[in-house]
């Protein structure tokens, strides 16, 4: 089951690269979105948990060390809450926000990057993550050996 783990966070670095390059697009001359409801700094938690917690986890993989899959699960537990929070500022949205900041302030409205994402590819890496953070809580519960 420990290999399972380790296909889906392939999967999820896959498509969180995949989501991270429509955010990383804005104001770029190539993106039309010109600005993001995201804050910078949950971005850039959620890798970080993501990263710690793959590390760990192949750390686990190596050693068996319980301590090492719970610290691996808990890494994962507070990347999805930051992802949870990023969904929950993304779906249902309206694709622009009123640009009210600055001297230069346009008439339209500026289109949010994260909003150009396909849904299903939001709704694809939220399931995985969700059933990422089950199984490896399984995983070192012992329920799986």
């Amino acid at each position: 089951m420990t290999h399972f783990v380790t296909g889906l966070l392939v999967v999820q670095f896959l498509l969180g690269a995949y989501h991270f390059s429509f955010a990383v697009g804005v104001s770029r001359p190539e993106s039309i979105a010109r600005a993001t409801r995201l804050p910078s700094g949950t971005v850039f938690s959620h890798l970080a948990m993501a990263v710690t917690g793959a590390i760990l986890w192949l750390g686990y993989e190596g050693s068996h060390a319980k301590g090492v899959a719970w610290a691996a699960f808990g890494a994962f537990a507070v990347g999805a809450a930051l992802g949870i929070f990023m969904m929950l500022r993304t779906v249902g949205k309206p694709m622009t926000l009123p640009e009210t900041q600055g001297p230069e302030a346009e008439a339209a409205n500026l289109v949010v990057a994260e909003k150009q994402i396909p849904p299903i590819s939001i709704a694809l890496h939220f399931t995985i993550g969700i059933v990422l953070v089950v199984v490896s809580a399984l995983v070192a519960a012992g329920v799986f050996s």
